[in-house]
């Protein structure tokens, strides 16, 4: 029977393995390697599926990277997703980040500020998967967060262009409703 330093130790083995595989370049190591993490890997390979999503031109890499991470369920991946998206680094790829928020289920209802920002300032894309992630977190939002997230959308509907006016002003009224 293995104790649990050992069983740590394999997994930290198994992750760098992950990681080399991941870095290697050859688009089908790197689709094989997401789909052994899909089945036994842990969610501080997170930041590496990022940098090859950033890196990669290859589609079904990305496509198994995003659906990868559309599929998490794991609520400890929101602090990794999060941080992803508040890198300035990662914007390239922020609207698939930003669609796998709302794709995975998660719960994500405390970052609705940052969200709210991305609805606001980010392109027409991102601010519509952004939409998105608010609409799902709206039940889980405080009387106050919800003043706050109106105020916050109100003043912003001032600055913004014709498009994005109209998607604020349906994010309105889904508030209003709800």
């Amino acid at each position: 029977m293995e104790n649990k330093n050992e069983k740590d130790l394999k997994a930290k083995e198994a992750e760098k393995k992950q990681i080399s595989m991941l870095r290697s370049g050859n688009a089908e190591a790197i689709i094989e390697t997401i789909r052994e993490i899909r089945e036994n890997g842990t969610i501080t390979i997170l930041p590496e599926i990022f940098e090859v999503m950033l890196d990669t031109e290859d589609d079904e890499v990305m496509e198994a990277c995003t659906s990868l991470l559309n599929d998490l369920k794991n609520a400890e991946a929101v602090s990794y997703l999060v941080a992803a998206l508040k890198n300035q680094r990662f914007r390239p790829i922020r609207p698939m980040l930003v669609s796998s928020c709302w794709q995975s289920g998660l719960d994500y209802h405390t970052e609705v500020p940052l969200f709210a920002r991305f609805l606001l300032r980010e392109d027409y894309a991102t601010a519509i998967e952004a939409f998105t992630v608010i609409e799902n977190s709206i039940g889980d939002l405080s009387d106050d967060e919800i003043l706050q997230l109106t105020s916050t959308l109100n003043t912003g509907l001032q600055e913004a262009s014709d498009n994005k006016k109209k998607l604020i002003r349906e994010m309105l009224a889904v508030i209003r409703e709800f």
